[in-house]
């Protein structure tokens, strides 16, 4: 055993000052009873050296089999002095990693889903990373804050102009610059049937079907902006005078001085109607003298 021993450490240290030292077996075979082990291991050093291919049964029902020192690649490379394997790293297959999605609107890693890896806080379908703030309620851009960027609250009435809704309150209320622009102005001047007013002008001004409703004074069918003032001791322009000077059908009236009924020439008015002392005839030539008028007896 001990020369067995001897023998090998001599091999071994010869093969490694060469440098062409392969492999050492030292696998012993099995002994039995009281027969020598034999050799089963194969030395190689130098190509010139002869092989030990020794392999046998040393005992009852024990087989040995010795390595036939036969080159086996794929074992872990070994450096020049035989003592630890070489890491030669990871082994580079020649294949490219698998993309990575980013945040870019495209699909990057080719799984049929865009930025699938980052938040969309408004759930619309675009990520927070590239959306931007819209004025709707909601918190598009994911930073925390809901329509920033969208403060103006033009009718004051506590709701952001991008979300409040237009009313006929004659204010923007939607801050588009417009008022009242949803309603219908029926007589075209500026302000919306819902706040007009009906004023007596040929138009319908509150959108009601009607026109000039609540001016006709005398009742006559005609609104008062067209009717005319008549002498029938009624308001018919709806001005709140009655036979007015200038009504159609007034009369000239001319003063009576002495009552006799014929007023003179030279004083005369225009009017439905007339105090006592006028009179609808003239030509007296003497308003002093009650007996002297056109007609009396001389």
């Amino acid at each position: 055993m001990l020369y067995r021993v001897l023998l090998l450490s001599v091999l071994v240290v010869a093969g490694c000052r060469r440098g062409k030292l392969v492999m050492s077996d030292t696998a012993l075979g099995s002994v039995g009873d009281n027969e020598e082990p034999q050799d089963t291991g194969t030395v190689t050093g130098d190509t010139s050296e002869a092989q030990d291919t020794g392999s046998g049964d040393t005992g009852e029902g024990d087989t040995g089999s010795g390595d036939t020192g036969e080159g086996d690649t794929s074992e872990s490379p070994v450096d020049d002095t035989g003592d630890e394997p070489v890491d030669t790293g990871p082994v580079d297959t020649g294949e490219l990693p698998p993309p990575e999605e980013i945040c870019d609107g495209i699909d990057n890693d080719e799984d049929g889903e865009i930025d699938e890896d980052f938040p969309d806080t408004d759930a619309d379908g675009t990520a927070d990373c590239l959306d931007t703030e819209e004025c709707d309620g909601l918190d598009n851009d994911g930073d925390g804050e809901v329509d920033e960027g969208f403060e103006a609250d033009s009718d004051g009435d506590g709701t952001l102009d991008c979300l409040d809704t237009e009313e006929c309150d004659g204010l923007d209320n939607d801050g588009d610059g417009l008022v009242d622009e949803d309603f219908t102005d029926t007589d075209r001047d500026g302000t919306a049937d819902c706040l007009d007013i009906e004023e007596c002008d040929g138009l319908d001004n509150d959108g009601d079907g009607v026109v000039d409703e609540g001016f006709d004074s005398d009742g006559d069918g005609l609104p008062d902006c067209f009717d005319v003032e008549v002498c029938d001791g009624v308001d018919n322009d709806g001005d709140g005078l009655i036979d007015e000077s200038g009504a159609y059908g007034e009369y000239t009236w001319y003063w009576d001085a002495d009552g006799d009924g014929v007023g003179r020439d030279s004083v005369s008015t225009e009017a439905c109607d007339a105090s006592e002392e006028m009179v609808a005839t003239a030509g007296d030539c003497d308003d002093e003298d009650p007996a002297a008028y056109p007609g009396a007896t001389e």
